[in-house]
């Protein structure tokens, strides 16, 4: 069965999907990560960056879609 983390407006992803994070930077790939099965790796789209998150950190700082404005 495929994982699923909610994000933080409440909207179900899983790996493959791609989130933005709550300043606006992305769009990232949700992967597993290579080397830990317990963290996840998100792949930033067209770039380089490479960030290290635990699965529940997905809810707190990422959006399924591009966040509003503040």
């Amino acid at each position: 069965m495929a994982a699923k983390f909610r994000t933080r407006e409440g909207r179900k992803v899983g790996f493959g999907d791609h989130v933005w994070s709550q300043n606006g930077d992305g769009p990232f790939v949700i992967t597993p990560h290579p080397l830990d099965t317990v963290h996840l790796e998100l792949v930033e789209v067209g770039g380089s960056e490479r960030r290290t998150h635990h699965p529940d950190d997905i809810a707190l700082y990422y959006y399924a879609s591009v966040p509003p404005r503040r």
